[in-house]
């Protein structure tokens, strides 16, 4: 089982890679854009410049821990294991807090509008449902016994 174990546990640490090194490209494409090209200037909602900073902030950070998970996840520790699962659940809960943002009356243009551009760290999950996925085959996985201590 523990051959089973470290497979899986390194695929996960390859998806992970995978992920923060596509954020990673989409959020500097973003920034590049926003900041070099002047593209977001037009922008007319008053709070966007500050929801937009905000979702880059948090982008980096699940894009950090996401990234060390990888690491340790790639190394065999069984704490990229804690961190994958808590950035997972971390992620869930943000995705669910944006979907609340945007019902506010005075803030939610200004939220949903940045929500898009503001996000591209995290967007390469959308495509794979990560947080969702990743969170029902680390279950499965744990069901089947493969993240038990041999």
């Amino acid at each position: 089982m523990a051959k089973w174990r470290a497979l899986f546990m390194r695929l996960f640490a390859f998806v992970n890679a995978a992920l923060v090194l596509a954020g990673l490209g989409f959020m500097l494409m973003i920034w590049w854009g926003a900041l070099a090209l002047n593209a977001l200037r037009t922008i007319e909602e008053p709070y966007f410049w500050h929801f937009f900073v905000g979702f880059s902030l948090a982008n980096i950070l699940f894009l950090a821990v996401l990234g060390l998970s990888a690491y340790m996840l790639f190394t065999l520790r069984q704490a990229g294991l804690y961190a994958l699962a808590a950035i997972l659940v971390g992620e869930l809960i943000y995705w669910l807090a944006l979907g609340s943002l945007w019902g506010h009356p005075t803030l939610g243009t200004s939220a949903a509008s940045a929500t898009g551009v503001g996000n591209m760290g995290i967007s390469p999950q959308v495509f794979i449902a990560y947080p969702v996925t990743g969170l029902l085959a680390m279950a499965i996985l744990a069901a089947v016994g493969v993240w038990r201590r041999p």
